[in-house]
């Protein structure tokens, strides 16, 4: 395992209370120490997870299969990164073990192993680096690709514009309210530093690249509230947003560019109610754009 960025110790501050109530150990996810415990090592067989490995593992050895072997190996490497995430021992940009250690781990051939990881690849648990330096490393939750597959299912379903609307109201007014209640100075600055990037992409008439830095506006003003679930839910929101925008080519106005300053200037107010009247102003404005773009009630 190679040295923890400083995420690490916010990682495990997030996860202090699970350890209060002994629900997780405090051991440590030591360098070079396979991800995956061995069933030898922890035999308490009233533990479900020792149990399912060592029912997979025999399963594994008794199964030819290619294809059923590699998505064992997956569930089970995956179950091990959740775990590990939710204590705090892997952190974003950890590395994993070698091909070769986990297979001698999980007693499967390598090419199980790369399948598998490939798979987690794809669902954007896992970056694969190649090189002398290269190798699985835990992603830092990119949910391009998921968004992505979130958006096709919207549209199949004939989701509407309006409907992407209504709950970007529904949550902007949370966000607002959570950002006037706990923004930092920090906060504040990057929010101003956003408003810059957004004029900067507007005035180089950058289409692709204003919706992307107006989505990451509403992103940071989540993170004001300092909630990880209300930061991925807005990411989410705000990602299916600029697909749509993109598909019916509206950009980020700069009347819009002045309605967010509107906001962030409240925010740094901590004017509560001022706060949550711009940010319903501009997404009703936001809103009413989107329609006269598409021709839809």
């Amino acid at each position: 395992m190679e040295r923890r960025s400083k995420g690490d110790e916010e990682a495990r501050s997030r996860n202090a209370s699970w350890r209060q109530h002994g629900r997780v150990t405090d051991q440590e996810f030591a360098p070079n120490t396979p991800i995956l415990v061995s069933t030898a090592a922890h035999s308490d067989s009233s533990n479900p997870l020792t149990m399912q490995q060592s029912a997979e593992s025999e399963s594994t050895h008794h199964n030819s299969s290619a294809p059923a072997q590699s998505l064992r190996v997956g569930d089970r490497i995956l179950e091990q990164i959740r775990l590990k995430l939710s204590t705090g021992e892997l952190v974003p940009g950890d590395k994993l073990p070698s091909e070769r250690d986990l297979a001698e781990q999980l007693g499967v051939g390598r090419n199980a192993v790369r399948e598998s990881l490939r798979v987690l690849e794809a669902n954007g648990v896992l970056t694969i680096r190649k090189g002398h330096t290269g190798g699985a490393f835990i992603s830092n939750g990119d949910l391009s690709v998921t968004v992505s597959g979130l958006g096709d299912v919207l549209r199949l379903r004939g989701g509407q514009v309006s409907e992407i609307s209504e709950v970007r109201l529904w949550m902007g007014e949370v966000v607002a309210r959570a950002a006037c209640e706990r923004r930092t100075p920090r906060d504040i600055q990057k929010l101003h530093e956003s408003l810059e990037h957004v004029e900067q992409r507007q005035a180089a008439g950058d289409l692709k690249g204003s919706l992307a830095a107006a989505a990451e506006f509403h992103v940071i003003l989540a993170e004001c509230s300092h909630n990880s679930l209300l930061v991925l839910m807005m990411e989410t929101i705000m990602g299916i947003t600029s697909q749509f925008a993109s598909d019916f080519g509206i950009n980020a106005s700069e009347f819009a560019l002045n309605e967010r300053r509107e906001i962030v200037d409240a925010i740094e107010a901590r004017q509560i109610s001022k706060a949550t009247a711009a940010m319903k102003a501009h997404l009703d404005n936001v809103h009413s754009r989107y329609q006269n773009a598409v021709g839809g009630p």
